[in-house]
């Protein structure tokens, strides 16, 4: 009996003693995590950054290649383009670290490296964090040392190749960065080339200029023309010539509205050019926007380019097909300082274009080549489809030129056709809620 008793008392004991080092681990535990963090603070530093950062970029780039990560375990492949000695670009694979944590050694010093993913958005769209971690004596100094040889290498890169961004969840995110191309490889008017070159020049020459006259330190232009006749070609030679990125605006991405685009013009990268392509496209139907509070408002697009959101310091780039569509207010002085219209090739332009496919054939073919068809009746883009399809035969591109006119012929029947189409729709759609609206009123 006694031993029955002693047995319960026992059991009664140990639970008492359990609930209460469970109650004391349970009002220890915040203090105790409190001063774990805080021990931590003492002697390790800690610093992050995700994908929508510019310094992000440059620290994959510079981990890439130091080749930090040659032992590690978790590496992913990555597809990266470069020159090779003839300079023709080419595509290759590179060794990255992969999601989770990694170590690498830099000037003595353990540094940890995790990468992890996130989501945010309606869209539900994800992006990558990596943090650095090392000892708090050492992580000032040394993370400096890290992001400015990470810097270094950025800007070395710079004059190598441009950097294309798009917008994501109200920020700028690296898309690709894309091999230069030199001005000289396009069959492009040398005037209008000459011209642009002039002025961005003198326009990154005058800053203080601007500021003491209290003028809004950015420029806008407007290329107009035939398609294919090299808009965007040019604005990407211009950004290489320059060491300037490429910031590509699409306005009718569903997850643009006003308040997203304010955000992005506020958060343009430096030496930027922001690119609005075929603007004419964004508001032939404004008036069932407006009506919808849909997507991007015209309003808000004028206040982008110009208003108290609009960025300093930056190149705007727009491209349109038919600049009669487009209202005065866009391309008034401020918003458009220059205009340039890229015309349909000239002999000029078919012999260089000719002789550059073929170098070393005789000037005589480049000259016939060049009054093959009639002047401005062919874009620079089907001369160069033209080209490519006959790039191993000079004489069968000389004989069969007369099949540039027949592609042009077709591409423009196609787009007259896609034209009437889109009109029609658009008409539709205006007669759908002018019913509506008789529908209401009549109630």
């Amino acid at each position: 009996m006694n031993t029955t008793h002693e047995v319960q008392n026992s059991y009664i004991s140990g639970s008492m003693v359990l609930m209460i080092l469970g109650a004391m681990a349970a009002a220890i535990a915040p203090f105790y995590y409190r001063i774990r963090d805080a021990i931590f603070r003492m002697f390790i530093i800690t610093v992050s950054t995700n994908q929508h950062e510019e310094c992000y970029w440059w620290l994959e780039s510079w981990l890439n290649e130091k080749k930090m990560f040659s032992s590690s375990h978790m590496l992913n492949w990555e597809r990266d383009y470069s020159k090779d000695k003839g300079n023709e670009v080419v595509s290759y694979l590179r060794l990255v670290p992969s999601l989770g944590d990694h170590y690498f050694h830099y000037n003595g010093e353990i540094v940890w490296l995790s990468k992890s993913e996130h989501t945010r958005g309606q869209g539900n769209t994800s992006y990558v964090t990596v943090s650095i971690t090392l000892r708090a004596r050492a992580g000032s100094k040394v993370l400096d040392q890290i992001m400015e040889e990470a810097r270094l290498r950025e800007i070395e890169e710079k004059t190598k190749k441009v950097t294309i961004f798009v917008p994501e969840d109200g920020k700028w995110l690296t898309a690709c960065k894309k091999e230069k191309r030199s001005l000289d490889t396009l069959a492009t008017d040398d005037h209008v080339k000459e011209e642009l070159i002039t002025d961005m020049q003198q326009f990154l020459d005058s800053r203080e200029w601007y500021y003491e006259k209290g003028l809004p330190y950015r420029r806008g232009y407007l290329l107009y023309g035939e398609p294919g006749c090299g808009k965007s070609s040019i604005i990407s030679a211009l950004a290489g010539e320059f060491c300037l990125n490429i910031c590509c605006l699409n306005l009718t991405d569903p997850n643009m509205n006003d308040n997203t685009l304010m955000k992005l013009m506020r958060r343009l990268p430096s030496r930027a050019i922001v690119l609005l392509e075929d603007i004419d496209c964004l508001f032939v139907d404004r008036k069932s926007k407006e009506e919808t509070s849909k997507g991007v408002s015209f309003s808000a697009v004028l206040n982008a380019i110009d208003g108290v959101v609009a960025g300093e310091g930056r190149f705007l780039f727009m491209t349109t097909n038919h600049k009669e569509k487009l209202s005065r207010a866009l391309i008034r002085p401020g918003r458009c300082d220059r205009q340039f219209e890229l015309k349909l090739s000239s002999p000029i332009q078919l012999a260089q274009m000719y002789h550059r496919f073929f170098p070393d054939g005789p000037p005589s073919a480049a000259k016939k080549f060049g009054q093959s068809v009639p002047p401005q009746t062919v874009s620079p883009a089907t001369v160069q489809g033209h080209l490519l399809i006959h790039r191993h035969d000079a004489r069968g591109a000389l004989e069969r030129a007369a099949d540039m006119m027949r592609q042009t012929e077709e591409d423009k029947k196609e787009r007259e056709e896609s034209a009437k189409r889109k009109e029609e729709e658009i008409a539709e759609r205006e007669k759908r809620r002018e019913e509506r609206r008789k529908a209401v009123a009549a109630e």
